[in-house]
């Protein structure tokens, strides 16, 4: 019953983060204020995000515990948390970091 109210909290949690930059831009367009809108607008699809992840994982699990034995889908589940924080967090991270190096090719 936890995982399954948890869920759906972070669902919902997440569906207001994700959504949140459209009506931040409807708010201040015009304004001139377009650094400002980027800056805010990625903190809450970043948190958005997050809040998603952690839907998926419990929807998952919930949906898992029925089909299979308890281990098996607090396994997959996890496997899907450390896919999730890999590609959504890790790979992204490290394409900046590479990206902020200097180019070794780049004689000017």
């Amino acid at each position: 019953m936890i995982v399954y109210v948890v869920t759906v909290v972070f669902c919902v949690a997440a569906s207001i983060f994700l959504i949140a930059p459209v009506a931040l831009h409807r708010a201040m367009f015009r304004l001139g204020r377009k650094s400002e809108v980027v800056d805010g607008s990625a903190k809450q699809a970043k948190t958005g995000m997050a809040l998603l992840a952690v839907a998926l994982v419990g929807a998952t699990l919930l949906a898992l515990d029925v089909a299979l034995p308890r281990w098996s889908a607090l396994v997959i589940a996890g496997g899907i948390a450390l896919t999730l924080l890999a590609v959504w967090y890790v790979v992204p991270a490290r394409r900046v970091r590479r990206s902020a190096e200097p180019d070794p090719t780049d004689h000017s």
